[in-house]
């Protein structure tokens, strides 16, 4: 019995791990792979942070240069910075998918890298409520579904807690500087903004823009 239970076990293991793979980025274009990948490279600190916070951290073989959280991320190769990217060192890390930001990064990098044959997975979450389902997308193309179905619940919990416990209390108004010479801002079409609203804050900018 047992040994029928370790047969049906493995046999299993080598169905799942053979399945191809099938997920739609954030521009709409569907990314296949054969297996879930184990060598990943992440052009973004924000999706370096998700891929460590759902366990596939040490999947990482390329990071961008500002890809420093947690601390581990810092021992990561870097691949680019914010106008360019090393592609023979790209190349030579041998990744199953690269993982790009497609405003931070751009169209120029991001098509070259599919002319090298590299298989791109492009993010632009725009909204709060989109964090979820990129965590569950990573978790696919990762191959740690259940961890990110569970953080990706938790962040869903916590947006409802965030948003029910501060949209009744008075508003406060604020003004979020991200540069100092010039004196710079963010408009309403940025997350932070969403972020400020949501722990009952107003962004003055947008005031002034009305």
């Amino acid at each position: 019995m047992l040994s029928r239970l370790l047969v049906i076990f493995f046999l299993s293991i080598t169905q799942n791990s053979l399945a191809a793979i099938e997920v739609i980025d954030d521009n709409g274009d569907k990314l296949k792979i054969a297996n879930a990948a184990e060598r990943i490279i992440s052009l973004s600190p924000n999706t370096t942070e998700i891929l460590f916070h759902i366990g596939a951290g040490k999947k990482i073989v390329g990071a961008d240069e500002y890809s420093n959280y947690p601390q581990a991320a810092n021992e990561i190769v870097r691949v680019n910075n914010h106008a360019a990217a090393n592609y023979e060192l790209i190349l030579s890390l041998k990744p199953d998918v690269v993982i790009a930001w497609q405003s931070g990064n751009g169209e120029k990098i991001i098509s070259r890298m599919r002319e090298l044959g590299i298989p791109v997975f492009v993010v632009e979450t725009g909204n709060l409520e989109d964090i979820p389902f990129l965590y569950r997308r990573l978790g696919q193309l990762s191959g740690y579904v259940k961890q990110s179905d569970i953080q990706a619940t938790i962040f869903s919990e916590r947006l409802e807690y965030l948003r029910a416990t501060y949209s009744k209390n008075e508003k406060v108004r604020l003004f979020y500087q991200i540069w100092n010479e010039p004196l710079m801002t963010l408009n309403g079409d940025h997350m932070v903004t969403d972020m400020i609203e949501l722990c009952g804050g107003v962004n003055i900018f947008l005031m002034q823009m009305h």
